[in-house]
């Protein structure tokens, strides 16, 4: 999936992925590679250019944690 992107580095050179708006769905191949492989990663949302205080740590260990330094509206698609 990388390489389609033009990302030749090794995901170690290159451990971060900016994903817009316009790239949900591979965004979602991504999230899909994280978990079924038990890899860990972290999720940075950013609102109108800005990083955003959410954090959302998934875990190789089967968990996943969400943090906010304030209160923030999650939305799930479907529900």
């Amino acid at each position: 999936m990388r390489s389609r992107h033009g990302q030749r580095l090794s995901i170690d050179d290159a451990p971060g992925h900016l994903a817009t708006p316009a790239d949900s769905t591979d965004f979602r191949e991504l999230l899909l590679q994280v978990l079924d492989n038990g890899w860990d990663a972290v999720l940075l949302p950013e609102r109108e250019g800005q990083v955003s205080s959410l954090r959302v740590h998934i875990s190789h260990d089967g968990w996943v944690a969400v943090h906010a330094s304030e209160p923030v509206e999650l939305k799930v698609a479907g529900l």
